[in-house]
């Protein structure tokens, strides 16, 4: 047999098999790349699916609790159990990625978060007390919880699909490099060959392109991520100030309460008591002897002087809350403010027998001379008022650095350190009777404390029970002239 025709033979056939040999490498790397672009394609499309899910279930699960005004509802705990089995299916397909355990560490970590939010908002709603407002504030806070954390999740989970999707470029090319390189081995005999390398190259070109295009999609995610984040911080700080806001409206809420119980009760029980009097001295004046028509002239003093006290509070507390109400600070002599407080309550003092003497000095202050002595008339008369017999109550001032401290001490029946702390507030009752029976009014001590604090300085006292007190308060010093 010759062998040039076998060897021809023999080469053809080699050729022949080389060439389909290349072709079946070429077919079997089309496939591998049609494959993992499928798969590339398919997995992150289900796993955005699935968080997309969770979102829309969760999203008509708040609404509807909102509507159901979030009550313990079967319906409602079945919503909550379904919301918390989304967990195990977003953690399947996030395992169906097959990226490294590092990787998906975060998407996991805020993915048992989720849970455990889902499972609070469960146990809340078990057994709910509906209506209240720390109910309604645990309920909106957990639901806005849940929506920051799938926000997280959608985040997390678009990073995990530019790595998925980096890695599957990664062997794109890898796969795409060997198949150029075998394309150009066997060109020059098989020109098919060139069709298929040019549609590797443009499903590397497009895998390049979506890679790019996703690397993109991630800087955005984190920008908005970056932006949720700082709507979350101020969402807190509004949540600090809605907070500070209840508590300042309940606070107000019992100054109003306690102020028209003063009003209800201090006011009505002296004009009760002055028209009974009133009334029984004009239809028994024939019969009343003398010394009962002292007593109930007494009587009825008393209950006026109370009224007027209470009147005058209340004139200078209406004054203070009033819109554009006047506060004009200027200079003022103090031993001057003092004196004229002293000669209003110095027949109060000589009634009870009690030493009631100024000794300021040369003391100007820089304040409001209205406000300065409605504080220091409020002081003396409560240190006439709880001071017996015999006793003594005096006005001093000291000057200190930037204020003037003016003291009003009496040897009086004191205090306990509990009292002391109430009595500058408008919500405690803290109102006792004086040495002689003198009832008090409850609004002068916080509207002292009030009038002070505008003037731009402080109060308190010190007391002992049984040895009296002193009244502190201070007056921001005059300045100086020029």
């Amino acid at each position: 047999m010759n062998p040039q025709p076998q060897n021809r033979f023999l080469n053809v056939l080699v050729l022949a098999l080389y060439a389909a040999l290349s072709v079946w490498l070429i077919v079997a790397l089309n496939q591998t790349l049609k494959a993992a672009e499928d798969e590339m394609k398919e997995m992150p499309r289900s796993f955005l699916i699935d968080i997309a899910h969770t979102e829309a279930e969760f999203r008509t699960f708040a609404q509807h609790l909102r509507l159901t005004q979030a009550t313990n509802t079967e319906e409602n705990l079945n919503r909550l159990q379904q919301l918390e089995s989304r967990t195990n299916v977003l953690r399947s397909s996030s395992m169906r990625l097959g990226m490294p355990t590092i990787t998906v560490d975060a998407f996991i970590q805020e993915l048992n978060n989720y849970e455990t939010l889902v499972q609070e908002l469960e146990t809340v709603l078990s057994d709910p007390a509906p209506g209240t407002p720390e109910f309604d504030a645990t309920v909106d806070r957990l639901l806005r919880s849940i929506e920051f954390s799938i926000a997280f999740l959608y985040t997390e989970g678009t990073a995990l699909l530019a790595q998925h999707a980096s890695e599957h470029v990664r062997i794109l090319s890898t796969l795409s490099t060997s198949l150029s390189t075998l394309v150009g081995i066997v060109l020059t005999l098989f020109a098919g060959l060139f069709l298929s390398l040019r549609k590797v190259h443009r499903q590397k070109t497009e895998l390049q392109k979506a890679k790019e295009e996703l690397e993109h999609n991630l800087i955005e995610l984190k920008s908005s991520k970056a932006v949720l984040e700082r709507q979350a911080f101020d969402l807190a700080g509004l949540a600090e100030k809605e907070s500070a806001l209840a508590e300042q409206l309940n606070y107000e809420v019992g100054v109003k309460d306690r102020f028209f119980s003063i009003i209800s009760h201090d006011l009505k029980s002296p004009f009760t008591a002055l028209l009974g009097m009133t009334e029984m001295m004009s239809d028994m004046a024939d019969n009343l002897s003398k010394e009962k028509l002292i007593e109930y002239a007494k009587n009825i003093n008393e209950s006026g002087s109370r009224i007027f006290e209470l009147l005058q509070n209340l004139l200078e507390w209406s004054r203070l809350q009033m819109k554009g109400g006047t506060f004009e600070p200027e200079t003022i002599r103090l031993e001057d403010v003092a004196q004229e407080c002293i000669d209003i309550l110095v027949s109060n003092a000589m009634a009870k027998n009690i030493k009631l003497s100024n000794k300021i000095e040369n003391a100007p202050a820089f304040a409001d001379r209205y406000m300065a002595q409605a504080v220091m008339r409020n002081l003396i008369a409560n240190a006439l008022k709880f001071t017996p017999s015999g006793g003594a109550v005096e006005v001093t001032c000291q000057k200190q650095d930037h204020e003037i401290q003016i003291t009003v001490s009496d040897n009086g029946v004191g205090m306990t350190a509990d009292h002391a702390q109430k009595i500058f507030a408008l919500d405690q009752k803290t109102s006792l009777r004086g040495t002689d029976g003198e009832i008090g009014t409850g609004l002068g001590l916080p509207l002292c404390k009030e009038m002070v604090e505008k003037c731009g300085g402080r109060i308190w006292v010190e007391s002992t029970l049984g040895k009296g007190s002193q009244f502190h308060f201070t007056l921001p010093v005059a300045p100086v002239a020029p």
